[in-house]
């Protein structure tokens, strides 16, 4: 396995917790422990060798258990199983993770759409130029059919640069909103995608978001940052959401395991 898989499966997965490490390190020191006391006990016949070796081979027990059961689960991940594709409704989602595209639009024209007192005025000036419309429909979507709270951003090393424009340009459509920068990302490295997504992720648990409140958009970014996205998500209640171009329509899908019978 050459590095890079490597590292993107440890992505995938998540660090090795302390409990991990501190298991195999006890189990791999202790087990030969136990072997070398069995072994002084019935050449020698110490009687202190063989309680060493028999709390040493609980404390193996132990750890092997705990391995036992991580390799169980870790298993389960890698197992080959079905999915099915659900559309769904938002409704408990309180935060919006997204991609940032270049706005392709001049200087003069961004601070244009600043002026702009409604999303209808943008779209209708600039609808067919400006890569931005699908975020913000999306987020107008979700404030009239969610509890939307937070816009989260991974923008791209190229895209960072106009995080401020679309930060103060959703706070002027949709005041109320936290928006909040992750990042950036390499739009063209999965790994560097995977790290700024978990680091996103990681930090909004950590302030209580369940993953059943985040729903990640897969517009606008690039393949890549999409099937980081997609893969992210599974299995977790987590949401998805995209932008259909032709028929202009925001569709949220949820992507479950189906279970074997």
């Amino acid at each position: 396995m050459s590095l890079k898989s490597y590292r993107t499966i440890r992505t995938l997965l998540g660090e090795f917790s302390l409990l991990d490490v501190v298991s195999i390190t006890v189990f791999f020191g202790a087990l030969p422990e136990v072997l070398f006391s069995l072994i002084d006990f019935f050449l020698q016949g110490e009687g202190n060798s063989l309680k060493r070796a028999g709390l040493l081979a609980l404390i193996t027990a132990v750890a092997l258990a705990y391995i036992s059961v991580r390799y169980k689960k870790l298993k389960e991940f890698f197992e080959e199983r079905d999915y099915q594709v659900e559309e769904v409704l938002p409704s408990a989602q309180r935060v919006f993770i997204t991609a940032l595209s270049l706005p392709k639009l001049s200087e003069e024209e961004l601070l244009d759409i600043k002026h702009k007192k409604s999303l209808k005025e943008i779209r209708e000036k600039y609808g067919k130029n400006f890569t931005w419309i699908p975020y913000l429909e999306t987020i107008e979507d979700l404030r009239s059919k969610a509890k939307l709270e937070k816009i989260v951003v991974i923008p791209s090393e190229q895209s960072k640069n106009y995080y401020k424009h679309f930060e103060k340009m959703v706070n002027e459509l949709f005041g109320g909103l936290s928006v909040e920068q992750f990042g950036p990302a390499n739009y063209d490295d999965f790994d560097d995608i995977q790290k700024a997504m978990r680091s996103a992720l990681k930090e909004l648990q950590s302030r209580g978001y369940k993953k059943s409140e985040i729903i990640v958009g897969i517009t606008g970014g690039t393949s890549a940052f999409s099937v980081v996205a997609s893969a992210l998500t599974l299995p977790s209640k987590m949401a998805l959401s995209y932008y259909t171009q032709n028929a202009k329509k925001i569709v949220y899908v949820n992507i479950e395991p189906v279970e074997n019978e």
